[in-house]
C-alpha cells in the first residue's frame, strides 16, 4: 500500500507498507481517488494547532472493500 505522510508542515513523505487486516471491525480496501479537506489544507500549511505529526491526510475515499474478517 502506497501511503503519503505528512512528516510536518509542508513536508511529505511518499512510503509503501504490506496492509494486514486482524481483527473485527477493520477491512482491506483499495482506494480509487482520495481527497482532502480544508482541515487537511491547513495540516498542510501548519495552521491546524490541534493536529500533530507524522499524519496521514486525506478522510474522504472511494474506495472498495477487498478483505473484511470473519466474513
Amino acid at each position: 500500500m502506497r501511503q503519503i505522510v505528512l512528516e510536518a508542515p509542508r513536508q511529505f513523505v511518499d512510503t509503501l507498507c504490506r496492509p494486514v487486516v486482524r481483527e473485527a471491525g477493520e477491512a482491506l480496501v483499495r482506494i480509487h481517488r482520495v481527497v482532502i479537506c480544508g482541515s487537511d489544507w491547513h495540516a498542510f500549511e501548519g495552521a491546524q494547532a490541534n493536529y500533530t505529526f507524522p499524519r496521514i491526510i486525506g478522510h474522504e475515499l472511494g474506495c472498495e472493500v477487498l478483505e473484511v474478517p470473519g466474513q
